[in-house]
């Protein structure tokens, strides 16, 4: 973990706070009460439409496993890859925290 904050000081300083409170979970400072207002049925049916599967069956998956992360890992994991619908000219933004 120390070399990703040290990779972040050399090459994108203004990451650095936004990488910190990544890598403690949270949104941001405590005292700024930040909260996204995603409810679990909004975050359903997300899972749902992404996954192309049934809300119903998002549900039961979820009642099984107890676990969003493992619903949608099971239900994107028979499902192919859309990138080869774009074709490799779209340019490749870099990943960045905010």
């Amino acid at each position: 973990m120390s070399n990703v904050f040290r990779t972040a000081i050399l090459l994108n300083p203004d990451q650095l706070t936004p990488l910190f409170y990544f890598y403690i979970a949270k949104l941001g400072p405590e005292y700024e009460a930040l909260e996204t207002g995603i409810g679990p049925e909004i975050i359903n049916q997300s899972i749902a439409k992404a996954c192309g599967k049934d809300l119903k069956i998002i549900r039961a998956e979820l009642k099984k496993t107890g676990d969003v992360g493992q619903v949608v890992f099971d239900c994107k994991g028979d499902m192919k890859s859309i990138s080869s619908f774009f074709g490799s000219k779209q340019e490749k933004k870099p990943l960045t925290l905010v």
